[in-house]
């Protein structure tokens, strides 16, 4: 487990431990990816959380679809946010 998911770190109001930080799925997720359920109707259900809101990013035949579209929306809203991030811990100018 990296740093990150150790500490709960705030930045700007946003939790890191809510960024996708490279950490496992939680062992309740059958799918193996964050994000990403299987609905009883055998639809996947593709999914985002961030800044304590749930985001949902629609239903899916295939799981590869559903998992593009966490992606995307990983890309969307997280961006470059941890390479800012992580210069400016070495930076040591970090605003918590």
């Amino acid at each position: 487990m990296n740093e990150f998911c150790r500490k709960n770190i705030f930045v700007y109001g946003t939790s890191l431990n809510g960024v996708k930080i490279n950490k496992p799925p939680l062992k309740n997720n059958k799918t193996g990816h964050i994000g990403v359920s299987q609905r009883k109707n055998g639809k996947y259900k593709a999914y985002i959380n961030f800044q304590k809101k749930a985001f949902h990013l629609g239903y899916y035949d295939d799981i590869e679809d559903a998992i593009k579209a966490r992606e995307i929306a990983e890309e969307k809203l997280f961006g470059n946010f941890l390479s800012w991030y992580n210069e400016q811990k070495s930076n040591n100018s970090i605003v918590k």
